[in-house]
């Protein structure tokens, strides 16, 4: 897990800003404060430093599991990146609505609180549906590498020549640049604007050639790799998006069932539809 420094929430509404706006909030915060650690509370530096994009949410996502062991409880820098969507500690997906309203948790909200809802003020922990659905081992293995990536690259460099000699390795490994494409998922024409640095990698891209590979994604961008190095694997499996709106809705009978299990778990609490409609997954009948 990438935690932020000690006694630090990653509530702030400067939490995971990248570029000069977090740099200055940052370098003026830690003048105020006498401290020098403010600056691992953003991405700033990490993307500086390996020249891979990283796309970040607009809300909080949060392990119930990691808040209830926190002796003082805080969001963790990792759960803010787009493309994690598990706790590799505890291996349970992450939250990202409240289990009693449904209501999803903004970054930076004025009544933003750690451990309870902006919205209904109700715990976001402990509620619900304690035996989350267990995620795919290519979901973990992209929250365990996204964990290496950040703390690596907060305070070490890319080398640009080894990424470069890397692809070409594994352009020669898949057999030429349309074998490899297909592996990524991308075009030809993409990769070739890797080679000459044209434009960057994003972390999916770099993720996706790490998997296939079967490299740590933190040595494709540091050290020049081997051609017995790579074993080719199947790519990576594609992000499924769900069409909430082609699901079949909800019955009478599912939400007598779910209203059940909600007064058996708070049973002085006003249970919200929303908050039910989420507990089962599916939108209102």
């Amino acid at each position: 897990m990438v935690a932020t420094p000690a006694g630090i929430s990653n509530a702030w509404p400067f939490v995971s800003l990248k570029g000069d706006r977090a740099s200055d909030l940052v370098s003026s915060l830690e003048r105020f404060t006498l401290r020098t650690d403010l600056r691992h509370t953003t991405l700033s530096s990490v993307e500086r430093n390996s020249g891979v994009t990283i796309k970040t949410r607009s809300h909080r996502c949060w392990c119930d599991a990691c808040l209830e062991l926190d002796a003082e409880p805080y969001d963790r820098l990792l759960w803010d990146i787009g493309i994690v969507s598990n706790c590799s500690l505890h291996q349970r997906p992450l939250r990202r609505h409240c289990p009693t309203c449904g209501k999803v948790q903004s970054l930076g909200s004025a009544h933003s609180q750690i451990m309870r809802c902006a919205a209904c003020r109700a715990p976001l922990t402990g509620v619900g549906d304690q035996v989350p659905l267990q995620p795919v081992r290519y979901e973990l293995w992209v929250s365990e590498q996204v964990a290496s990536f950040i703390a690596h690259f907060d305070s070490a460099s890319s080398d640009r020549s080894a990424m470069v000699a890397n692809l070409e390795t594994t352009i020669a490994s898949c057999g030429g640049f349309k074998p490899m494409a297909r592996q990524l998922g991308a075009s030809p024409s993409t990769i070739l604007y890797w080679l000459n640095g044209t434009y960057g990698m994003t972390i999916e891209s770099i993720l996706r050639w790490a998997w296939f590979t079967s490299m740590p994604a933190v040595d494709l961008l540091s050290r020049k790799i081997e051609l017995h190095e790579v074993t080719i694997q199947e790519p990576a499996p594609r992000a499924e998006h769900k069409k909430w709106w082609k699901r079949p809705p909800l019955t009478s009978a599912d939400y007598l069932a779910a209203l059940s299990r909600f007064l058996q778990q708070q049973p002085l609490a006003i249970p919200s539809i929303v908050g039910i409609s989420r507990m089962l997954g599916a939108t209102s009948f």
